[in-house]
């Protein structure tokens, strides 16, 4: 949305100390960033800063980051982020997103099967059974095997990844798989998809804004787009939000969402919002605490760290899932949001 820079990362550290938080590893690299001075979302200069911090989870780099909130839409971005250069170090061959199933113990892999029934079935019983199906972000093709098992050909089944190994064997299975970021897919025929789903993808991205045209452009008339992604509105959020909380996934979070600034997104791409609802979001509980205990200057503790760590931290996870899972049941906004655009008919979403 705006021209930028590309510069080194010291220049972007003002304002750190110059010591790195303990427990962090004195040989990650300083790695190279563009600056993204406007909203991502509304394109307004106007903001204010939000929260720093450093690359908690995976410290593939030294730098310090700032998030910002803009002044009109109440996004919030990261300025400066890491250049398109850079995207291999900091999703390294042992990102999590990866190596799914090596992170998952079957305990672990049956409750998120369930809780995976429970939100598809929140929003099909509104969207109906898809004739055609897209996974932006499919990874190991689970949810294109649960639509494949409810009717689905796989010949209308279609999914985006940037693992190539994933990719390939999606498309010995059958799949219609690709190795492509959704500007740059052209494998898609416009209006062919009834049902497309993103989760935990559209706050990676560099220009959200034209990814959900882009995938408006795809959807059929009357067909849905489903986006799930961290909620700045929770209570997760607001406890951690100088610099420990678990969704900002430094430096790999690009743009951060509430409901209205989703909203706002899907209905500026030419979508109308039919449901939105909140997840569990363990995963954000975990790292918060983990982070807050392991890097805090004041008191380190990576003792008690490891208690938010898998699989020690297995008690803690059933903790905050079924927090999570009340709170849902109650009402109250949760550690993420998902949210339905439905693309109104006629609608030219491209423009």
């Amino acid at each position: 949305m705006s021209g930028v820079v590309t510069k080194r990362g010291a220049e972007a550290n003002a304002g750190f100390a110059d010591a790195l938080p303990p427990g962090f590893s004195a040989h990650a690299p300083e790695i190279s960033i563009e600056h993204i001075p406007c909203c991502p979302v509304c394109g307004s200069a106007i903001r204010a800063h939000f929260a720093s911090g450093y690359d908690y989870e995976l410290q593939t780099c030294r730098n310090g980051w700032n998030f910002w909130q803009c002044g009109e839409c109440r996004a919030v971005w990261l300025d400066p982020r890491p250049a398109a250069a850079e995207l291999s170090v900091i999703y390294p061959r042992s990102y999590y997103a990866y190596n799914r199933s090596e992170k998952v113990t079957p305990i672990v892999g049956k409750a998120k099967a369930a809780l995976d029934r429970i939100k598809f079935n929140s929003f099909l019983r509104r969207t109906g059974i898809p004739g055609s199906f897209l996974d932006i972000g499919c990874g190991d093709g689970r949810y294109l095997d649960l639509f494949e098992r409810r009717g689905v050909p796989k010949d209308r089944i279609y999914g985006l990844d940037l693992s190539d190994e994933q990719v390939q064997r999606l498309c010995r299975r059958g799949y219609r798989a690709y190795r492509r970021q959704v500007e740059d897919c052209s494998e898609i025929p416009a209006g062919s998809i009834d049902l497309a789903i993103m989760f935990h993808v559209i706050e990676h991205v560099a220009d959200p804004v034209r990814v959900v045209r882009r995938i408006a452009e795809w959807l059929s008339p009357g067909g849905a787009l489903v986006i799930e992604t961290p909620n700045l509105d929770s209570w997760d959020a607001r406890l951690f939000k100088k610099q420990w909380w678990g969704g900002y996934h430094i430096p790999r979070h690009w743009t951060l969402f509430d409901a209205g600034t989703l909203r706002r997104l899907l209905e500026q791409s030419g979508l109308t919002v039919r449901y939105c609802a909140y997840q569990t979001g363990h995963g954000s509980w975990m790292n918060s605490f983990h982070h807050a205990a392991k890097y805090n200057s004041r008191l380190p503790s990576p003792s008690l760290a490891s208690w938010f760590e898998l699989p020690k931290g297995l008690p803690m996870l059933v903790a905050f899932t079924a927090l999570d899972i009340v709170r849902k049941a109650l009402g109250v906004p949760t550690s993420a949001i998902l949210m339905v655009g439905q693309k109104r008919d006629g609608c030219a979403c491209g423009s």
